[in-house]
């Protein structure tokens, strides 16, 4: 019985490598996409027969300053808050519901250098990144068998140029893993996980304002800025370019944005006056609903004590 041998010069092999890997990543990033149109379909809302039964079920009070975000760890019963004490907490909440005298966080992380602003999961969902007064972005590993978070990447951001992170979220296409923040000075910045430089970076126009808040549309093509002039920015992540700007009419700062459960392509905004909510329709650029409560009079430009004396940054 006899074989035949073949040879291939190494610069063939390699290309074969090559595509063999080009198309893991592909396959990769069709599946995400597949998994992001069905989140579409699926909107986390409650039941129908569901009732808030404002039942308090814990109080927590190992932060000793302001909590400036809450996330939950998909697939898992525990979530994280960050604090402009300096420290990133994580909870579960398996614990609360039992009888517990004292609940106390399941792992601690201080940062030791700056109020923490903003937080997002990352690396399917086994890590945390937080951005900082201080400018830095810090990235933090789950770790079940331990009661700290340790930091497994680190990026300092030059103050002068791009001022501090004010928040931040995740990008991951399959190919690419990226931690997009947004600065003071109206930077919107991509840093891929994999590389030690940064991805990309566009400048938001900052005659709209301070950047303040961002959400990321669950097809992870569109990300949403809000700003303290009351501006809102979406930005086409596919070719890094603004798309639609919608201005309020009182030009007051947004303070948080998400993404509306059920319509793609609208976004609910918290706004600084009188416990506003607004749902937005970035396509139209029109106002779907607002969500007035407060005693000044509905939709009206007169501000309530507590609302005209907030703090710029918080």
């Amino acid at each position: 019985m006899s074989y035949i041998h073949y040879r291939y010069a190494p610069c063939k092999l390699e290309l074969r490598k090559l595509i063999s890997h080009r198309q893991e990543c592909y396959e990769m990033t069709m599946r995400r996409h597949e998994w992001a149109e069905q989140e579409v379909w699926k909107p986390r809302l409650p039941p129908p027969g569901w009732r808030l039964r404002s039942q308090l079920v814990a109080h927590l009070h190992e932060h000793k300053s302001g909590v400036n975000r809450l996330v939950t760890i998909p697939n898992t019963s525990l979530f994280a808050s960050c604090s402009s004490d300096s420290y990133v907490r994580i909870w579960d909440c398996v614990k609360m519901e039992g009888k517990n005298i004292a609940n106390r966080s399941k792992q601690v992380y201080n940062h030791q250098n700056g109020a923490l602003y903003g937080m997002t999961t990352c690396r399917n969902n086994q890590s945390l990144a937080t951005v900082s007064h201080s400018g830095s972005v810090v990235v933090l590993n789950l770790e079940s068998n331990s009661n700290k978070l340790s930091v497994i990447q680190m990026k300092q951001l030059d103050l002068q140029e791009d001022g501090c992170a004010v928040d931040i979220s995740y990008l991951d296409s399959g190919s690419q893993m990226v931690l997009v923040y947004a600065t003071v000075y109206g930077s919107l910045i991509g840093w891929d996980l994999r590389a030690p430089k940064l991805a990309w970076k566009v400048n938001n126009d900052i005659k709209q304002g301070i950047i303040t808040a961002m959400c990321l549309d669950t097809r992870q093509s569109c990300l949403t800025l809000g700003t303290s002039s009351g501006y809102h920015t979406c930005w086409d992540l596919r070719f890094r370019l603004p798309i639609a700007t919608i201005a309020h009419s009182k030009a007051v700062r947004v303070r948080r944005l998400i993404k509306h459960p059920s319509e793609p392509s609208w976004i609910i905004s918290a706004m600084q006056d009188n416990n506003e909510v607004t749902v937005w329709n970035l396509e139209s650029g029109s106002k779907q609903q607002t969500l007035w409560a407060s005693s000044a009079p509905p939709l009206s430009k007169q501000q309530t004590l507590w609302a005209s004396s907030a703090p710029p940054l918080s």
